[in-house]
């Protein structure tokens, strides 16, 4: 679907099974993210407090990322 326009994209996202895979996609890559994200925190961050902070950071940023996905591909599914 990369070169395809949006109207294409639409279609293809409408059927359900297409729309469900694209979301496991979406879940698992982000899922994927934050994890490699915190391994690289908990090794390279000294500071407790600051390690903390960035923990929560990741888990937050990467919480948006995946709502912002899931609702791109479910308005796309839908048709709005």
């Amino acid at each position: 679907m990369a070169g395809d326009d949006y109207a294409a994209v639409t279609a293809r996202l409408s059927h359900p099974l297409t729309a469900i895979f694209m979301l496991g996609v979406i879940v698992s890559s982000v899922v994927h993210m934050r994890i490699g994200m915190q391994v690289v925190i908990e090794d390279y961050v000294s500071g407790e407090g600051a390690k903390i902070v960035w923990l929560i950071a990741n888990t937050v940023f990467s919480a948006a990322i995946a709502l912002a996905a899931i609702f791109a591909i479910l308005k796309l599914a839908f048709g709005a």
